[in-house]
């Protein structure tokens, strides 16, 4: 799939356009997500978007949309060490 260039004057519009979440989604299956925090895995994540997206995108677009906060974590590194990385929690509230 060719990536779409935003535009800035309807940036809002481009990221809630139902193709980008698609593409999102598909990336997250082809490399294989691991669970979210709260322990739903990636199959869940695609049906709670097929139920909730007009909800999720109208939030977006009306500027309502608050996003959970993230959660920090360090990944091992081949080597030694550790990677400091966040996640972001996929807000899933009653309301939607």
């Amino acid at each position: 799939m060719a990536r779409r260039t935003l535009k800035p004057e309807n940036l809002m519009e481009q990221v809630a356009h139902p193709e980008n979440y698609r593409t999102a989604l598909e990336a997250v299956k082809r490399n294989q997500g691991a669970p979210e925090i709260d322990g739903r895995k990636t199959t869940e994540l695609e049906e709670h978007l097929q139920k909730n997206w007009e909800k999720i995108r109208a939030k977006l677009l009306g500027g309502t949309y608050i996003p959970s906060p993230l959660r920090r974590v360090e990944i091992p590194k081949p080597n030694e060490g550790k990677f400091p990385t966040s996640l972001l929690v996929f807000h899933r509230r009653p309301s939607w």
